[in-house]
């Protein structure tokens, strides 16, 4: 688990068998916080077919959230593998939706559906 002080977001990296990986947030995605995710996400997109990022405990995202989200994305289109979002909050699935990026960050009810869709 990756943890920087008090208000960082807390990232863990799971394997998830056959190739996949689960990521699973805790904490506010902004400016402060975003840069450790996209490092994070773009390595594990880049080692694993699918990537799935467990969303339900990250209560806001802003800018710098969704560029590092994207860079994920962007990663793992240049690999051939997949970045799939899981358990996304209203409130940031708002945000994806108004940015338009809902088609390059798809996302699923739950960590099971992401794992298993094809």
């Amino acid at each position: 688990m990756m943890e920087q002080g008090p208000e960082a977001l807390e990232v863990t990296v799971l394997d998830a068998g056959d190739g996949k990986a689960l990521i699973k947030i805790v904490g506010e995605l902004d400016l402060a916080r975003a840069e450790p995710l996209r490092e994070v996400l773009t390595s594990a997109v880049a080692a694993h077919a699918v990537t799935v990022l467990e969303m339900s405990r990250c209560p806001f995202m802003d800018s710098t959230g969704l560029r590092a989200l994207l860079a994920g994305a962007h990663r793992a289109g240049e690999t051939g593998h997949a970045l799939r979002l899981a358990a996304v909050r209203p409130e940031v699935a708002r945000v994806i939706e108004l940015t338009g990026t809902h088609t390059l960050l798809p996302a699923y009810p739950d960590t099971t559906a992401a794992l298993e869709t094809d």
